[in-house]
């Protein structure tokens, strides 16, 4: 399954490329395998098991883009991006192509 459009991209943006492989996992259930399910009792468990699985993809961004923020806040209250030659934050905010609202706050 590839992911991604060229096409999507806009204003210079990146087109990244990203395929997934398929991998043999032992005695484990494949997540994204289509399931049968034929009745309305198999359905609301998988329906309840997707939930779940939402909520914690959830979780995580949200983790991620705390640990990001605390990353960002360091870096420039530190002025680490001055050792790699940029004269301000915002110049290194905009080589990782971050928006400049999502920085505002740090």
């Amino acid at each position: 399954m590839i992911i991604g459009n060229p096409d999507d991209c806009v204003n210079g943006g990146v087109y990244m490329k990203i395929e997934l492989k398929k991998r043999v996992l032992v005695n484990e259930e494949d997540p994204d395998e289509q399931k049968l399910l034929s009745t309305n009792e198999e359905k609301l468990l998988h329906y309840n098991a997707l939930k779940s699985r939402l909520k914690a993809n959830f979780r995580k961004e949200i983790f991620h883009k705390i640990d990001s923020i605390r990353i960002l806040k360091e870096i420039k209250d530190n002025d680490y991006y001055k050792l790699e030659g940029y004269k301000s934050f915002d110049s290194f905010i905009k080589s990782y192509r971050l928006a400049k609202a999502k920085s505002m706050f740090i």
